[in-house]
């Protein structure tokens, strides 16, 4: 029905509920057609269907249009799908609710080893390596779950085996998970590389002893090494992101910062000199190098290394100080300098060559043939021919020479002339000259007396005897032929034990050092106490060493035997020991007699004066000796190098290995003429001390750097450790540095196994410094431990061979500490290594001798 309300058509009808109640319903009409008849709606219902009819057409064929459409896009979008997946380098792949694979694309086939077809409808979890399963589960049931999954990491393995490490990221639509992961495999270590590669940097920046910065186009610190720390006090937590100006004196640090802002500006490098206040509070003077750096991103940084040039600074004034000295003494000793410059034909001289000549005023200029002119006779003849030996062959010549000065007074000159090489030719020529006018009036009285020596020393001619890898004689010389009763030629090629009887002192069989110098590969130097029996039955008391022959490459050939006969030393020794108890029983007898005569004080004090007038002249002596030794052993030890190095021709195997036995032999002697004359001053009192403030840790660490290369050669290790604030103590810093040496070499000797450590510690309660030199040596027995700072004591061991050595170096060492105020001791367990300590107070009242 309908019904108008308010001017409005509605229809209404009415609802009847289950409980008869009723609902009136009206809804508004918004038109109402009237017919007149029923053909009329029947014509208008058949026109309504046929509309409805052919609409219906239409909509079927825009449908079927549509749906042709959305066929060729879905099969467009499969295609573009499909070459998607394909042409993907990263791992796609769709996942049902399940974990079986729906689609994979070719980057994940061509790793798994799988066609997409085999790999589809299979679970991923089978490819998955097995210690990453449980981890992939969870993420798994968080992306099933509908929880997106980013940068999730697990391994995947190969049908051969291989292994990569993908990160993951997924999403779920529709209960499907659509995955996408990335290769990380060459990233994950890549980065690890990085890392270590950025550890090793640190630790290499770290190892450096120079201080090292980095700072920021802010200048402030982004990085310090550990010596930075140790040099400037400040830590890394102190350091790092702070400036100059945080820590240094205003006007100090505006000085860093304008060098700093110089490299920035410029992009050069800058090197500086500037002072510094170090953690000791000492300020030091400094060689700053700084580089301008800029990484990728064309961030600007400063990079600086810190060169503590204080020493240097101090050596500087010192040489020039010496230089003044030099010339000086140049004038009172009247040694004058030359030079001929060959290409230029300029002859030059020194102001003292003015006085030498006795030439006044320095108007004279001089030529060489003019000063050839002042030599006469036999001396002018010698000075051209050196001078011609020279220029030809590079000859270097020492001579004594006769002139006549310009005031036609005769005097003697010491010559040497030396040669100038520049790339391998000749261009100058240079040398001393020195008045020993008075020097050879000395020489000429004590050239008999010399002469007697000079025989006496040509005459000693030590036995030689070389031997092949086999340990067979390949020759000997005629003192070798003396003492062992065998021919050359007899002997070559038999092996030495057949030739050399060797015994020890007790008639037991003793090895010959050949053997164990092939057996050890090193050299074997003083075995004494051994007796060999010759061909014909008679014996010798012998000290022998050897040597290793090598080739230029370090390749071992054979070995070289020196020994000689000391059965008369042995029997001088005994003589001597029934003379010492001879004397002991005089010397007693003449003290019971001063008793009775020394009566009165000034007697004893007259007594002894006599008493240290004799141990002066002694100790005179024993210097005046070691001196006249020194400079000739220097010459020869030089002269043999020279030789050596065939910078006076060639040379073959056999002179290269006498010449080396010979430099080895002068290099030992040396040393004990160094060792006796340190030992004769300290015997005598004559020692003064150059007591100096000095950093203890840095003498001692100087002391390990100079025997690093020689413990590294033997195959040991020498480590240095050292306390932090350690306090500065007064000593003698050269007196300390030959303490260090000498406990060092003593271990590098007797170690061969392992190395040697050494600690610098600082004991507040004692308030001193106590240095160790610990080594995995051989050790000592305790019975030998008194022996070891006596004079001309060496331990006797077979486990260490035979060491050079005077027996003094203890006993300097010990000296050297006393006058410190110190102590020095060992602590030694036989065959596991030695422990060697000195002490020295840090408040101590040391005498000036």
């Amino acid at each position: 029905k309908t019904i108008i309300i308010n001017n409005k058509l509605y229809l209404f009808h009415y609802e009847k509920f289950l409980d008869d109640n009723v609902l009136c319903i009206f809804e508004p009409l918004d038109f109402v057609i009237y017919f007149r008849n029923l053909a009329t709606l029947i014509l208008f219902l058949f026109f309504i269907v046929y509309a409805i009819f052919i609409d219906l057409i239409g909509k079927e064929k825009e449908f079927s249009l549509h749906l042709k459409e959305a066929q060729n896009q879905i099969l467009l979008k499969s295609e573009q799908l499909n070459n998607f997946f394909a042409a993907s380098k990263d791992f796609l792949c769709i996942i049902d609710s399940k974990g079986r694979f729906l689609k994979a694309s070719k980057s994940i086939c061509d790793f798994l080893g799988f066609s997409e077809e085999r790999i589809i409808g299979i679970s991923f979890l089978d490819f998955v390596h097995p210690d990453d399963i449980e981890s992939t589960k969870e993420e798994a049931q968080k992306s099933f779950a509908g929880n997106q999954t980013p940068n999730f990491m697990n391994r995947y393995i190969s049908n051969n085996g291989s292994v990569k490490l993908l990160e993951w990221s997924s999403i779920t639509k529709d209960g499907l998970v659509y995955a996408i992961g990335r290769d990380i495999t060459e990233k994950v270590k890549a980065e690890k590389e990085l890392a270590d590669y950025e550890k090793f940097l640190n630790t290499v920046i770290n190892s450096l002893d120079e201080p090292i910065f980095v700072k920021d186009k802010n200048h402030r610190w982004l990085l310090i090494n550990e010596s930075f720390t140790k040099f400037t006090g400040l830590t890394k937590d102190m350091a790092i992101g702070k400036s100059d100006y945080d820590y240094f004196p205003k006007e100090q640090a505006d000085v860093f910062w304008e060098k700093d802002q110089e490299v920035f500006n410029t992009k050069k490098t800058i090197i500086n000199e500037e002072k510094i206040i170090d953690s000791f509070g000492r300020e030091r003077t400094i060689f700053t190098r700084k580089y301008y750096f800029e990484n990728s991103s064309g961030e600007p940084f400063l990079v600086g290394i810190i060169l503590d040039i204080t020493e240097i600074k101090t050596a500087q004034e010192k040489i020039e100080k010496s230089q003044r000295l030099l010339d000086e003494m140049s004038k009172t000793a009247r040694i004058g300098a030359w030079e001929l410059d060959l290409k230029k034909n300029e002859f030059n001289w020194s102001d003292v060559m003015f006085e030498i000549y006795e030439i006044e005023g320095k108007n004279y200029v001089p030529q060489l043939d003019n000063v050839i002119k002042f030599f006469f006779g036999e001396s002018q003849t010698k000075v051209k021919n050196a001078i011609e030996a020279a220029i030809k062959n590079g000859q270097i010549s020492d001579l004594e020479v006769e002139l006549i000065t310009f005031k036609n007074r005769k005097i003697w000159a010491r010559l040497i002339i030396k040669p100038y090489f520049n790339e391998n030719e000749i261009t100058k020529l240079f040398g001393t000259f020195q008045d020993i006018t008075e020097i050879k009036a000395i020489r000429d009285r004590l050239k008999e007396s010399e002469e007697w020596y000079r025989q006496t020393l040509t005459g000693i001619i030590d036995a030689v005897i070389s031997c092949d890898l086999n340990g067979n004689v390949v020759f000997m010389n005629r003192t070798a032929e003396y003492l062992t009763g065998w021919k050359n030629e007899e002997s070559v090629n038999e092996p030495l034990w057949k030739v050399m009887n060797l015994t020890d002192l007790d008639n037991n069989f003793a090895e010959n050092p050949v053997y164990i110098s092939l057996r050890t590969h090193s050299s074997i130097e003083n075995v004494g106490d051994q007796i060999l029996t010759s061909r014909n039955g008679g014996q010798f008391f012998i000290e022998t060493s050897s040597s290793l022959i090598k080739k230029s490459d370090g390749t071992i050939i054979g070995v070289v035997l020196v020994f000689r006969d000391i059965s008369e030393r042995k029997r001088n020794e005994l003589e001597l020991k029934n003379a010492k108890e001879e004397a002991e029983k005089a010397h007693l007898a003449a003290l019971n007699m001063l008793e009775d005569l020394l009566k009165s004080k000034e007697e004893l004090q007259i007594y002894l004066k006599k008493l240290e007038e004799a141990i002066k002249i002694k100790s005179d002596f024993t210097s005046k000796v070691s001196h006249e030794l020194r400079t000739p052993l220097t010459s020869v030890k030089e002269g043999i190098s020279i030789v050596l190095d065939e910078s006076a021709g060639p040379l073959n195997d056999d002179q290269k290995q006498f010449l080396t036995i010979a430099k080895s032999n002068v290099e030992r002697l040396h040393r004990l003429v160094n060792d006796i004359l340190d030992f004769s001053k300290l015997e005598s009192g004559s020692v003064t001390l150059n007591l100096q403030q000095c950093d203890i840790s840095g003498i001692i660490l100087k002391g390990v750097m100079d025997y690093k290369f020689l413990a590294n050669s033997k195959g040991l290790y020498l480590d240095f450790y050292s306390e932090k604030q350690i306090p500065l103590i007064y000593c003698d810093k050269d007196k300390i540095t030959q303490v260090i040496a000498n406990l060092i070499s003593n271990s590098i000797k007797f170690t061969n196994e392992g190395g040697i450590k050494v600690n610098v510690l600082y004991s507040k309660e004692q308030n001193e410094i106590r240095v160790e030199v610990i080594d995995t040596g051989i050790g000592i027995r305790k019975e030998d431990f008194d022996k070891l700072f006596k004079e001309y004591s060496q331990i006797k061991d077979p486990l260490a061979g035979n060491v050079e050595g005077t027996g003094l170096g203890l006993l300097i060492c010990k000296e050297i500490i006393f006058l410190h105020k110190g102590k020095i001791f060992v602590e030694s367990e036989f065959g596991r290594g030695s422990k060697f300590v000195f002490t020295i107070p840090v408040e101590q009242n040391i005498d000036v001798k």
